[in-house]
């Protein structure tokens, strides 16, 4: 293939990975940083590769069923992030058996999600061939070595296990322990580093948008830079004046999310979707108090219901399923909510900068207090848990809501 075919197939990042595959034997290739580069493309690519190579070193061995291991978070991870590109790419039918594996080019691949230390079963004594490991700051340690442990095929055969993955902070063992170790390595771990701009198939425009919606701080050091980032500061850093309001809208649906506390403020926040833009959240009443008991907030409950509606979600922090039942018990609809703290954070502040989520000022409590000492934890990466309340209650509200809509952000 000529060098203006291949520009049009892979960008020159990826081409710098293909020549370092094909031309060096190595132990493990780690492809991390920002999102939307082609990391997860040229590892899809690789790993086909991987199974021809394979195929061939076990047809001249006489081994008929060489093993490979594909890793994921998920197995559904691994279905959306390698099998399903895959299928669309180059049309391939992947059929997962009670076990989880399928073959291709004569090859089994075993499926393992790799983020729980109970999903190691399907691993456990299996000598394979290689390995292919998705999202790879997301892996249970345990789980992730004994995967590598696993690559041990035969003498003749130089076992590759392919990385990918999008950068956490700089402390996390896959950052300290195999990135900040290539050059002590001796040529047996190869990292490439991706930032968004690596991508040439991206249009500018989406690039812009991407920059521009992004969050500062840790955020944007991550998903834009791709750089393993601690985070430090205020959490929300493009909140401002833009964000407040005097006037409320119309307003066309209603949630609330529920932080319980007694010592600490509980705090229940109702929130509503504008009627010009159902993409616009409003917060509308915050009622955060301590010393409060279950009679106080199922008053305040009912209180939403009666003024606003039966049907409306409550998101309640799962911590206090009692507490709950006591909310179904006076019809509150509850359903299950996400607690993901990075998550939950990154989609408030996607919101924030995006001046997306407003907030009424007359409706306000202790909202502006907390907000302006909710801070980075630099030894633990997430937010300080002190004087968090109403904080955590936006977080259950909005990011839940996101999600049982079925928005993308």
């Amino acid at each position: 293939m000529n060098q203006t075919a291949l520009n049009k197939i892979y960008s020159p990042k990826q081409q710098s990975v293909l020549r370092f595959h094909y031309n060096h034997p190595y132990y493990m290739l780690i492809n991390h940083g920002a999102v939307r580069t082609g990391k997860t493309i040229i590892d899809n690519d690789l790993f086909l590769d991987e199974l021809r190579r394979i195929r061939g070193h076990a047809k001249c061995k006489g081994i008929i069923d060489p093993l490979y291991i594909i890793a994921g978070a998920s197995i559904g991870n691994i279905v959306r992030n390698i099998l399903n590109p895959l299928t669309q790419k180059y049309g391939f039918e992947f059929k997962l058996n009670k076990y989880n594996q399928f073959r291709l080019f004569g090859v089994v691949c075993c499926c393992v999600g790799h983020d729980d230390i109970g999903q190691l079963k399907p691993i456990t004594g299996m000598t394979a061939y290689g390995a292919y490991i998705n999202e790879g700051s997301l892996a249970n340690r345990e789980v992730f070595d004994e995967i590598t442990k696993r690559c041990s095929a035969d003498d003749e055969f130089h076992a590759h296990i392919i990385v990918d993955s999008n950068p956490g902070g700089p402390q996390h063992w896959l950052k300290t322990d195999y990135i900040d170790k290539e050059n002590e390595s001796n040529g047996k771990i190869k990292c490439f580093h991706w930032n968004l701009f690596d991508n040439p198939f991206l249009s500018q425009s989406y690039k812009d948008n991407l920059v521009a919606t992004t969050p500062s701080g840790v955020f944007y050091n991550r998903k834009i830079d791709g750089l393993w980032a601690t985070a430090e500061g205020i959490v929300y850093q493009d909140m401002s004046e833009e964000n407040y309001i005097d006037e409320l809208p119309n307003i066309s649906r209603y949630f609330v999310g529920m932080d319980w506390g007694y010592e600490h403020y509980g705090s229940l926040t109702l929130w509503g979707e504008t009627t010009a833009n159902e993409n616009v959240y409003v917060l509308i009443k915050e009622i955060s108090a301590r010393h409060k008991g279950i009679d106080f907030w199922k008053k305040q409950a009912e209180w939403v219901l009666k003024s606003y509606g039966y049907g409306i979600p409550f998101y309640c922090d799962s911590a206090r399923p009692d507490l709950i039942k006591e909310f179904r018990d006076i019809k509150c609809w509850c359903p299950p909510i996400d607690k993901s703290i990075e998550k939950g954070i990154e989609c408030v502040a996607e919101r924030k900068k995006a001046r997306t989520l407003l907030i009424y000022r007359p409706g306000i409590n202790i909202y502006d207090k907390q907000q302006a000492v909710y801070v980075w934890d630099e030894k633990t990466g997430l937010p300080v848990k002190v004087n968090d309340d109403v904080m955590d209650s936006e977080r259950y509200a909005v990011y839940n809501h996101d999600k049982r809509k079925g928005r993308k952000k």
